[in-house]
């Protein structure tokens, strides 16, 4: 098993939990999933694929390209193991999913990108949130600081979007209810005096 981490002075680096495939490593295996915009949640077609062997694998020798379909799925054929795909489209800032294969068909694994600053109002920050088939609907919450004001803002599925001085300052974009996600929560003025909290509720 592969898997690159880039661990930097003064800052806590989280490790994904690694996924072992026990197995005959030269049985071949179908994974497969669907590629979503994060702002929308619509899929996202003909999106390039490179894959690669191992996790978190920006670089490094190619072992298979492919392409999303018109309805944004993917569907590879590998050797049982753990790999990442770059996925790639004009428009969309590049990202990269951690996936396995195994003897048998593996789908559902899903990843969102995330439209670029030419595409979509950029912000200065954006949590997305992506999860399994259940629980069918996660939530997530973010508290940010009000201006002028030792009280905090709470966005959430029950109020998407604050405002301060006439400015959108966080707004929920995209709410998912139905498995899988993305959830998409943008921060679009931080205050980098302030303290900001990501929760997720189940």
């Amino acid at each position: 098993f592969d898997c690159d981490t880039t661990v930097k002075t003064d800052e806590t680096t989280f490790v994904e939990t690694l996924l072992m495939v026990a197995g005959d490593p030269g049985q071949l295996g179908i994974a497969g999933g669907i590629i979503t915009d994060s702002v929308t949640g619509g899929t996202v077609a003909d999106v390039e694929l490179t894959v690669r062997k191992g996790w978190n694998k920006a670089s490094g020798t190619t072992i298979q390209t492919g392409r999303t379909d018109a309805s944004g799925n993917y569907r590879l054929s590998l050797p049982q193991g753990n790999y990442t795909i770059e996925m790639k489209k004009a428009g969309y800032t590049t990202g990269y999913l951690n996936i396995i294969a195994q003897g048998s068909e593996t789908l559902n694994q899903n990843a969102p990108l995330t439209p670029s600053s030419s595409a979509v109002i950029s912000g200065d920050l954006r949590a997305i949130l992506t999860w399994g088939e259940s629980p069918s609907d996660l939530d997530s919450h973010l508290l940010g600081p009000i201006a002028g004001s030792v009280d905090r803002f709470h966005i959430y599925f029950g109020r998407k979007s604050i405002y301060q001085n006439s400015i959108l300052s966080a707004f929920l974009d995209l709410d998912d209810t139905t498995s899988y996600g993305p959830e998409t929560t943008t921060i679009y003025s931080i205050n980098n005096s302030g303290l900001y909290s990501f929760y997720v509720h189940d």
